[in-house]
């Protein structure tokens, strides 16, 4: 007798939710646009090809200025950005390696043979000489060799711990800067003018 009432009871309710809808609708209700559950092909990217173990390297005037490589990049429709996951991104000045960067997926947008920019996203590290970078999230500008993020990131070397936000740093004057939430901890007492190290 109870699930009899059960029963009941839940068939009013489903009769009445289908009322209010037809009420709303003005009669008539389209079952697709109230539970739309398909995958409609329009809006997936189409993957025009996909490479592993993608390697790319990007000289100007005989030189080079950096080196790309991931696990695996790919070629979308109509779209000038390849995605590419686990990137490393080395840096040459005259021929000299002196930065890498990484992360697990970033975004580069390419102009021809030429890499303009790359969007790094998730546990991004750069190390530049004695200092490593670490951010969720970085863009590179490969014109300008300047790195930006406007959220928080922290720079370490083993005497000096930096963080803040709205982080931006030139790798050819190798000018850095903080916009707010900056803090900065020294772990090495200085020496003072009368003291030898």
């Amino acid at each position: 007798m109870k699930r009899y009432y059960l029963r009941a009871t839940a068939v009013l309710v489903a009769v009445v939710i289908v009322g209010i809808l037809m009420s709303r609708l003005g009669g008539r209700i389209d079952t697709d646009s109230v539970f739309d559950l398909s995958i409609r092909p329009e809006n997936i990217p189409k993957i025009v090809q996909r490479i592993r173990d993608f390697n790319r390297v990007v000289t100007r005037d005989g030189k080079k200025l950096l080196e790309l490589s991931a696990a695996e990049a790919s070629y979308f429709k109509d779209d000038t950005s390849v995605v590419v996951v686990s990137p490393s991104i080395t840096f040459f000045d005259d021929g000299e390696e002196f930065a890498t960067l990484s992360s697990e997926q970033a975004r580069l947008y390419i102009n021809g043979n030429e890499v303009d920019a790359a969007e790094m996203n998730g546990n991004v590290n750069v190390k530049l000489e004695q200092f490593r970078l670490i951010a969720d999230q970085l863009t590179f500008e490969t014109d300008q060799r300047l790195l930006v993020s406007q959220g928080f990131v922290e720079l370490k070397s083993p005497e000096v711990s930096l963080s803040g936000s709205g982080f931006a740093l030139h790798l050819g004057d190798k000018k850095l800067r903080l916009d707010s939430n900056v803090n900065l901890k020294l772990s090495k007492t200085p020496v003072s003018a009368g003291e030898s190290e």
